[in-house]
């Protein structure tokens, strides 16, 4: 944290032109913000998502009883505000991309009823999400197909085509798409086109009929590791990577 400090604070001629809103940082400004990012993002940063986690709870828990105050000092102030100037310069990519998927275990969950209040599958994710220290899984929430792909087509999601902790949920039947009674099918298409070919699961009311509809596009081509179940059990064993 000093480093990153005492770096912004040296006087400086060298600029960088940041190549999404064309606003230039000074060499060392950028040198920050690299380091900001790589802290929440390196080797450890698992890890300090966990104690991240950890310590949002405990504040939601403790503003809600009045148990005692809780602040964030100084240095993770500083962090933060380097991170938040840092992503500001990466290139935009159009799409409602918010979420990075920046954590070990990610799931791509695609259901066009995801952020609505009374959505059914909102327990198992939560259920996922609060772990604590078990296991850290992180969901990139998508309504559509297009904007599945936009995620996956984004710098942050085209680099989970090499992990081994990511997964993919998606329904059977969206009523915002065109071709509603396929949607989840199709997307999945798509996904192995895109040269992602790690674990899907589609998650339907109708197992056997989300089944035929899968053989008749796929053809028995490219189904290994992707399962499709009306279970919720098989649903919640495998948002939970098990």
């Amino acid at each position: 944290m000093e480093l990153v400090i005492a770096i912004v604070k040296e006087p400086v001629k060298n600029t960088v032109r940041s190549s999404s809103n064309y606003e230039t940082a000074t060499k060392y400004e950028a040198k920050a913000y690299a380091f900001a990012i790589a802290f929440y993002t390196g080797a450890y940063s698992e890890m300090l998502s966990l104690n991240a986690i950890i310590f949002a709870r405990r504040w939601q828990r403790n503003k809600a009883t009045n148990a005692e105050n809780v602040q964030i000092d100084d240095n993770a102030a500083m962090i933060m505000y380097y991170v938040i100037k840092g992503l500001s310069h990466i290139n935009f990519y159009w799409g409602r991309v918010i979420e990075l998927g920046l954590c070990k275990y990610v799931a791509l969950w695609v259901d066009d009823h995801i952020f609505h209040e009374w959505w059914e599958n909102k327990g198992h994710m939560e259920k996922a999400s609060t772990l604590g220290t078990q296991i850290n899984i992180h969901f990139i929430p998508k309504s559509t197909t297009q904007g599945a792909m936009a995620f996956l087509r984004y710098e942050f999601g085209a680099r989970l085509k090499n992990s081994g902790t990511f997964r993919i949920v998606t329904d059977l039947n969206r009523d915002n798409e065109s071709s509603a009674s396929d949607a989840g099918v199709r997307l999945l298409v798509q996904v192995r086109k895109f040269g992602v070919h790690q674990k899907c699961l589609i998650f339907t009311g109708n197992a056997s009929e989300g089944r035929r509809k899968l053989n008749k596009i796929f053809q028995g081509n490219q189904l290994d590791d992707i399962k499709i179940t009306e279970d919720s059990i098989d649903l919640e064993q495998f948002v939970l990577f098990k």
